[in-house]
């Protein structure tokens, strides 16, 4: 019970490189990722009452898409 043989160490390398491999490829993808889905409440809102606006007058036509 003492120190690590070559087997250990090559386990525990492979298995904290995978961690710190997998780990960077998450932020990687995360801080890549284009601003187009980050979408503001005051946009959903407005969106929301432009389609209750549409249930409420179908035949109304509303043409402006922000």
């Amino acid at each position: 019970m003492g120190e690590l043989n070559i087997g250990g160490w090559l386990f525990m390398i492979l298995g904290w490189g995978g961690i710190i491999l997998f780990n960077l490829l998450c932020f990687r993808r995360l801080f890549r990722e284009s601003g187009e889905k980050m979408v503001s409440p005051l946009d959903i809102e407005s969106e929301i009452d432009r389609i209750e606006d549409e249930k409420e007058h179908p035949t109304k036509n509303i043409s402006s898409k922000n």
